[in-house]
């Protein structure tokens, strides 16, 4: 039938945050309306909690359990594609408080076929939920945000982002068909930016939606963080990460190298030699990925906001 609801399939990956995790499913347990949904739940944690075996053994009608060893997020993304039911893909993060209306939010923004994406408000604990208007925004701002200068998450108009929230996310699957799956080299910043970009890039339009709210914790430990902050893996996979977004906005290679040496060299907690020898793997990665995936940045790209 014409107006049939798109089936829509929620993929939350996590790590090691059962009780974040829980909280977050027990939304679509107890308040979610929409209908029909699933909820896929790509589990990389060192051992699978009985608690939360036995939540979605519970609600097996519409929730999914996929276990995985290797532990990255957007290796765990595409398994939750490639596992899914829905004509649409909702990602959320695995310690999000989500208000009512979510799904239904991410359905109506989708409903128009030329917008291939769709994000909405992200709170921090303990801020207000109130949303700011367009009246109470400078003609300056509103201009930036019309340009994709900017993307703001607390403003109660819709209008295009030049980017997806990683953390409230929802792509149509026909999408993914043409601009292909989450880059699996951006393991720690990005991937969300770096799809947003081959949409808007192939030709797709981004929706903010404003009815789209959740709460995002942003957890310190686990989630999709295998390595301790400011680790040499973890300085070598953020760099690589930052690096190749870089050249793939068109940043040039010493620009892009310079700006994070600042940000982890030349600053007030300058690296020891190993973490050291982590940011210049992550430096030589980076450029080698980008030339090896063939980029060459074509003239028709969409601005985004300056690295």
């Amino acid at each position: 039938m014409a107006n049939e609801r798109p089936f829509i399939s929620v993929i939350v990956c996590t790590l090691n945050r059962t009780a974040d995790l829980i909280r977050t499913l027990s939304y679509f347990v107890d308040e979610e309306d929409y209908a029909p949904f699933e909820v896929i739940v790509i589990d990389q944690s060192d051992k699978l909690d009985p608690v939360l075996l036995k939540l979605i053994e519970l609600n097996a009608d519409r929730f999914r359990l996929s276990r995985r060893d290797e532990k990255s997020l957007p290796k765990s993304r595409n398994v939750g594609i490639r596992l899914a039911r829905g004509s649409i893909l909702v990602f959320v993060d695995d310690d999000v408080e989500i208000m009512p209306g979510f799904l239904n939010a991410h359905a109506a923004a989708l409903s128009d076929a030329k917008i291939w994406g769709s994000t909405g408000p992200v709170f921090t604990p303990g801020t207000s939920p109130n949303l700011v208007t367009a009246e109470s925004l400078t003609a300056i701002e509103l201009q930036e945000m019309g340009a994709c200068q900017v993307v703001r998450s607390d403003v109660d108009f819709p209008y295009e982002p030049s980017y997806l929230y990683g953390c409230n996310m929802a792509v149509r699957r026909d999408a993914f068909e043409k601009v292909g799956l989450f880059n699996e080299i951006l393991e720690i910043v990005c991937d969300d930016a770096e799809i947003s970009g081959r949409i808007r890039w192939k030709g797709g339009h981004l929706r903010y939606t404003p009815h789209a709210r959740l709460i995002h914790h942003q957890r310190a430990e686990g989630g999709t963080r295998n390595d301790p902050k400011r680790s040499p893996e973890w300085i070598r996979k953020y760099v690589r990460s930052g690096i190749f977004w870089a050249r793939e906005v068109g940043t040039s290679p010493l620009r892009a190298t310079w700006r994070l040496a600042r940000a982890f060299v030349f600053c007030r907690r300058p690296l020891g030699m190993i973490p050291f020898i982590g940011f210049c793997r992550g430096v030589f990665e980076g450029h080698r990925e980008y030339v090896r995936q063939g980029r060459p940045r074509p003239d028709n790209r969409q601005p985004y906001p300056s690295m």
